[in-house]
């Protein structure tokens, strides 16, 4: 009788844990690659004046950006896959006195506490069509603390 509760707990156990929708095997952190680059409109870039940097945001990494058709497109990585994670992107409006203008734009991540341990990859849209200047057919676009290259953005 012991052994066939022994056996029961065990089977039950085994098919509790396969069900988890993201899980750690002998060290190897999962991926899940989630591209939304077609799939939703871009999000805007609010403008503040008096933005300040919060000074911290959960971590995530850029891998890459780029500017098509007046949409800024941010390639980034972060661990989770349990709970929504979110992404806004400001700027102060202000532009770096240079040849083109640079402008900063500061992206803030909130994960809400993921503990998940799956490295996700994801690519944000936001609208760059606000960075446009009168009289200019390029500016720069500078990702505040996460990219070390400025994003040219050309548009007609």
């Amino acid at each position: 009788m012991i052994k066939v509760i022994s056996y029961a707990l065990m089977i039950g156990l085994t098919l509790a844990c396969s069900k988890k929708k993201h899980s750690v095997a002998s060290g190897d952190i999962q991926t899940q690659t989630a591209i939304h680059a077609d799939a939703t409109s871009p999000l805007p870039v609010k403008m503040d004046q008096n933005y300040q940097w919060p000074g911290t945001t959960d971590q995530f990494s850029c891998v890459d950006a780029a500017v098509h058709d007046n949409v800024l497109m941010v390639v980034v990585q972060y661990g989770g896959g349990c709970e929504k994670h979110e992404f806004k992107a400001t700027s102060t409006g202000a532009w770096a006195k240079s040849i083109p203008p640079i402008a900063t734009i500061y992206i803030e991540h909130n994960g809400h506490n993921d503990r998940c341990r799956a490295m996700i990859t994801d690519t944000l849209k936001f609208d760059a069509s606000a960075f446009r200047m009168a009289g200019r057919k390029e500016v720069k676009l500078k990702l505040a603390g996460i990219l070390d290259k400025n994003i040219d953005y050309n548009y007609k």
